[in-house]
């Protein structure tokens, strides 16, 4: 068995992607599946134990078994992560412009060439994992329908499995009604508001304009255009959800708005002072709702339910220049470096943002 470890930028990949990878005598499978932000450790070993929004949790005989920790990020995402290669897996850093939807492609080539199996956001079996929150959330209220659910929006996989789980409940008799939904893009990776507010990009029963998407996405590139925002998780440019989103949309009567990085921050302070630490994009659920609450959108009275999809260990860097003006994430990248001496040092290979290189590192090294 070969277990391969997926972080960084890749599909997102500026969430972390977990991947196991199984080989055979003719072909690599690997699975792999999303958690958001660090994982956290379960209390039972050999066995997935479920925590994150998608119902799953790494225990760690998992995390610590993997052969190949695969980094499509920065050298400072790469510290949140590094531990989890500490007893076996060997680090490869894959050095990238940070634009997370250059390198989803990249991986998704990679997986293409060398016969691995993703199960990220472009993976519909994921999807189904992530309709179980909205039966938690079901769970949690008794039974009793919210009036909106509110999200943060990236690769949209979230949005898309929320609208699937409510018509499917609905279609089965076990909610009497269906809650709204708002979808909250950050400001610098806010192509899902464009297109829905400003282009006027609807569900229209499956026949949603991809001319509007193609010509919207031309002139991303040729301006040029990255996604840039302090909340990893939802910084996509080019979701890959996104007419499952319409349809999540239209079948929740959905609004989507976008809200700036000094507002997520505010919002993830708050959030942390109740107790709940989170991620950045998580804290875009509660600014949104703010937003909606103000203009009107969101009556004061509604029952409200903001999905955190992600833990405080995630984008720690930004918490720590939010409260302190250190910028964490600059010092480290700035810093002296050594070679390590330790008799058990893991040392990262490091391999330049192609994909022959890639593919032949993950392969040498698995």
């Amino acid at each position: 068995m070969i277990q391969i470890a997926l972080s960084g930028a890749a599909g997102r990949m500026g969430r972390r992607i977990i991947a196991l990878a199984m080989e055979d005598a003719s072909t690599k499978n690997v699975a792999a599946t999303e958690p958001a932000g660090s994982p956290m450790l379960g209390q039972d070993t050999g066995q997935l134990a479920g925590v994150s929004p998608t119902g799953i949790k790494i225990t760690p005989r998992v995390e610590t078994d993997f052969d190949v920790f695969i980094d499509f990020s920065t050298a400072s995402a790469t510290r949140e992560w590094l531990d989890l290669c500490e007893s076996k897996a060997k680090p490869i850093i894959i050095g990238t412009t940070g634009h997370s939807d250059a390198d989803l492609a990249a991986i998704r080539e990679a997986a293409d060439r060398i016969g691995l199996y993703l199960m990220n956001s472009v993976n519909p079996f994921r999807l189904e994992g992530q309709k179980t929150i909205m039966y938690r959330v079901l769970e949690a209220l008794r039974w009793e329908v919210p009036d909106w659910i509110v999200v943060p929006g990236g690769n949209l996989g979230n949005t898309s499995a929320f609208g699937k789980a409510w018509l499917e409940l609905k279609q089965l008799g076990l909610v009497s009604r269906i809650p709204r939904l708002a979808v909250i893009n950050a400001a610098g990776a806010n192509t899902l508001h464009e297109l829905y507010n400003n282009h006027g990009l609807r569900w229209n029963n499956g026949n949603w304009n991809c001319d509007t998407v193609c010509n919207h996405y031309d002139e991303m590139t040729k301006q040029g255009h990255k996604a840039s925002t302090i909340a990893t998780a939802i910084e996509i440019a080019r979701p890959v959800n996104l007419s499952k989103a319409l349809r999540a949309l239209d079948a929740m009567n959905g609004v989507v708005c976008e809200v700036t990085d000094n507002e997520i921050l505010e919002e993830k302070a708050l959030v942390g002072r109740f107790g709940f630490g989170c991620e950045p994009a998580s804290a875009a659920s509660v600014a949104g709702l703010r937003q909606l609450l103000a203009n009107g959108t969101i009556d004061r009275e509604a029952r409200v339910v903001c999905i955190l999809t992600g833990h405080a260990l995630k984008d720690p860097d930004a918490t720590v220049k939010y409260h302190t003006g250190i910028e964490s994430k600059g010092v480290a990248i700035s810093a002296g470096h050594s070679t390590p001496t330790g008799r058990h040092a893991n040392l990262p290979i490091r391999v330049p943002d192609e994909i022959d290189a890639i593919c032949n590192a993950i392969e040498a090294a698995g």
